[in-house]
Formats: C-alpha cells, sequence, structure tokens
C-alpha cells in the first residue's frame, strides 16, 4: 500500500530492524493523504508482526474514516 501511495518499494522490515532509514508516511505524504490512512500504513509497517494488525478486520477498520 505504501509503495502505491510514494512510487517506491519501502524497505522489508528484516532490514529496516538493522537501520531504520524510513520516513514515516504521516511526515512524507501528510499533505497528499489523510492521517487516519497514513497511520493504518504505519501501524501495518511496524517492524515486530505482534505490532501490526494481526487480522483483516483490525486493518479494514483502522483504514475506515473516523
Amino acid at each position: 500500500m505504501r509503495s502505491c501511495l510514494d512510487n517506491k518499494t519501502p524497505i522489508p522490515a528484516p532490514e529496516r530492524i538493522q537501520k531504520d532509514t524510513l520516513v514515516p508516511a504521516i511526515k512524507s505524504l501528510n499533505r497528499k493523504f489523510p492521517d487516519y490512512l497514513l497511520k493504518a500504513i504505519e501501524w501495518a509497517m511496524e517492524l515486530k508482526p505482534e505490532d501490526r494488525p494481526q487480522t483483516i478486520e483490525q486493518f479494514k477498520q483502522a483504514l475506515l474514516k473516523p
């Protein structure tokens, strides 16, 4: 999803664990897309799998406009 918004393939999480240079979407894309969308994407891109949405339903709810 992130790559669709900024036309770049994000660095994979295993590589980011070593050195995370990925600028958060909420900072790099904040004037182009709504905050709730960018926050959902950031949540889905957390480095640790247990910190990401655990179900499609959780992620779907995060993508809905508040």
